[in-house]
């Protein structure tokens, strides 16, 4: 995260790879705070494949309410997905040749996780909305349904058809 003149920026980055693990298998919904948690990691290969310039890159993110939850109920070991993650930091104390050194670690927190349908199909479902602790602050699904949309007019006014019709400056 940056910082200019008292505004915290969020960067968000995207990430296309195949997940290491089932995420059944991860979901942790017994948490402290009591907002589930999956922790999952993706791989991702880089270069040319069968050369000496194919890299395999493991990355690990963490997600936390709604995300980890139908994750773990949509997604599967070798799935490919597309995470969009946002870079955070922590310090860890660790010790290097006997000093103690705080490093400075990046972690990664996927605020949204979608099948990568390049060469898959999904069926997307809607789960009901609730309101969860994890939530607060990264959408308002607590909020009241917002009201049916009106419909257009099946036929432009005769008025609008002219205007826009004399428009043709695009």
């Amino acid at each position: 995260m940056g910082h200019t003149k008292g505004i915290t920026l969020t960067y968000n980055v995207p990430f296309i790879g195949n997940l290491v693990s089932d995420p059944k298998e991860a979901l942790q919904t017994d948490t402290k705070s009591g907002t589930p948690r999956l922790n999952f990691r993706i791989g991702i290969n880089s270069g040319e494949r069968g050369t000496d310039s194919e890299k395999k890159n493991f990355y690990s993110f963490t997600a936390f309410g709604s995300v980890a939850e139908n994750m773990a109920a949509s997604l599967g070991k070798g799935d490919r997905v597309i995470v969009l993650a946002r870079i955070d930091t922590f310090v860890k104390e660790v010790q290097i040749k006997g000093e103690d050194v705080n490093l400075t670690i990046p972690s990664f927190k996927a605020n949204n996780v979608a099948p990568d349908l390049t060469w898959a199909t999904a069926k997307v479902s809607k789960t009901p909305k609730k309101a969860t602790n994890s939530d607060a602050g990264y959408g308002n699904e607590d909020a009241a349904p917002a009201a049916p949309a009106k419909k257009a007019p099946a036929k432009a006014a005769p008025a609008a058809a002219a205007a826009a019709d004399e428009d043709d400056d695009f």
